[in-house]
């Protein structure tokens, strides 16, 4: 069984078995202790991805999508302002299922044909 931990100030992240566990320290007590659980390694890696480097199109390299479309993140600053990042984070947030996002080359990855 391999376990990661990556640590910052007030967070902990812990990937175990292919579970993804964020736990916020600032607000934990020794007797009341919360975790996040996140059973889809990649949901939880492509909405990381989309906090720290939404602005560039870095989750949407990790989806698997083509150079062009971060570099058109990148150039509009997200799309105008993050419009697009944040999208996206509420899109991966409220699907249940990523597989579609996944290799989908278009801008607007959450359009429907």
């Amino acid at each position: 069984m391999k376990v990661n931990v990556y640590s910052s100030n007030s967070i902990n992240i812990i990937l175990q078995d292919n579970i993804l566990i964020c736990v916020d320290t600032s607000t934990l007590s020794q007797t009341n202790t919360k975790f996040k659980i996140f059973k889809n390694k990649e949901k939880a890696t492509a909405i990381i991805m989309a906090v720290l480097t939404g602005p560039i199109g870095g989750h949407r390299m990790s989806l698997g999508c083509k150079p062009i479309v971060p570099i058109v993140y990148a150039l509009t600053l997200g799309g105008g302002f993050l419009l697009l990042p944040i999208i996206d984070i509420i899109a991966l947030i409220v699907s249940k299922d990523i597989s579609r996002f996944q290799n989908n080359h278009k801008i607007l990855m959450w359009l429907d044909e």
